[in-house]
């Protein structure tokens, strides 16, 4: 199946349910078999969030779905949310040359509280985009008034995790910290568009504690680092401090990779954040059997999001549930599919 038809089967994407047929029989014996790969940011308002996405990034996306308690029948997708009283309006937008996509996606009829983030900060996302020609991005940017976190506002030079090249941190409507890099290299294959590739970064309390959730239950395959001082970096965020950084793929789905960091000796400050608040970030996962990894990740720190604890089934897309996990990521978890 191609991505073109991938997308348009799925047009409630992650939040309605991913109908995953690729289950990878390698995947680690943990609980999660694959991912599609969306990256789900809560935003104030999805018109002026789009409007940056594609106006200002040449990013594309279909026409918002939006849903109420006040249809009927009454949208069960709510209460996958935990919140029965709310509206709901997203979209996907298609980030070209990576399987990472991201949906924004706005809460109403439901009090709403925007966080106020630092990327030293646990509970954190850096959305990583891979750029053509950064100077060039950053110019149209800077035009448009959106805020720049590295300072002085120009691009530095970084290697640090999968990002090598020059790169920039800067502020998107919703304040989420985008990472703009032009790679050193370009893939032969690298799509003709401003952005040709994406990736995640995930701010973290404590390395260890984490990793007994992506690790020890979900079955990530994870690389950790030692603490270091990568001058690029701190040069590139502003923030001087010792990180450890922690890759691992996605089990079932190697061309999707995590990254974790962690920060130490500077201030830190954990999200608090709700689902319906500006500033959540939500990723979706298969896993092998709903009831199990939900009952692991909640013993492991996390806490069900969804109404009454249970899951819910979104027909044909199936069972689903959502978990806090301790760093405050919301993770949208899918039963795997029966083999036909």
């Amino acid at each position: 199946m191609s991505r073109l038809k991938i997308l348009a089967a799925c047009s409630i994407l992650a939040i309605s349910g991913w109908s995953v047929t690729r289950l990878a029989a390698q995947a680690p014996a943990g609980e999660v078999v694959s991912s599609s790969g969306v990256i789900g940011p809560i935003v104030g308002n999805y018109d002026r969030t789009l409007a940056f996405y594609k106006d200002l990034l040449g990013l594309t996306s279909p026409a918002p779905r939006v849903i109420s308690a006040k249809d009927t029948p009454f949208p069960v997708l709510l209460n996958l949310q935990g919140l029965p009283e709310a509206s709901m309006k997203w979209s996907h937008v298609t980030i070209p040359g990576t399987v990472w996509w991201s949906e924004p996606l706005e809460y109403g009829d439901v009090d709403r509280k925007p966080a106020q983030s630092r990327v030293q900060d646990p509970g954190v996302t850096t959305i990583v985009l891979y750029v053509r020609n950064v100077d060039a991005m950053l110019a149209k940017l800077q035009k448009a008034g959106t805020p720049i976190v590295t300072s002085p506002a120009a691009p530095v030079q970084v290697a640090f995790g999968a990002t090598t090249g020059r790169g920039i941190v800067v502020r998107d409507p919703d304040g989420y910290l985008l990472e703009l890099v032009q790679p050193a290299t370009f893939p032969a294959d690298a799509p003709a568009a401003d952005v040709i590739g994406a990736g995640v970064r995930m701010t973290i309390g404590n390395t260890d504690q984490t990793m007994r959730v992506y690790r020890d239950i979900m079955g990530f395959q994870p690389k950790i680092g030692s603490f270091t001082v990568n001058e690029g970096y701190s040069r590139l965020t502003g923030v001087k401090a010792e990180t450890r950084l922690t890759t691992a793929q996605v089990p079932g789905e190697p061309r999707l990779t995590f990254e974790f960091v962690e920060f130490r000796g500077v201030d830190r400050k954990p999200m608090q954040t709700r689902i319906q608040d500006p500033g959540s970030m939500k990723f979706q996962f298969v896993v092998r059997n709903l009831e199990t990894a939900a009952n692991k990740l909640t013993s492991a720190g996390g806490k069900i999001q969804s109404v009454g604890g249970k899951q819910v089934n979104l027909g044909g897309a199936g069972p689903h549930i959502i978990v806090r996990d301790p760093n405050n990521f919301y993770l949208i978890l899918q039963q795997q599919p029966a083999p036909k």
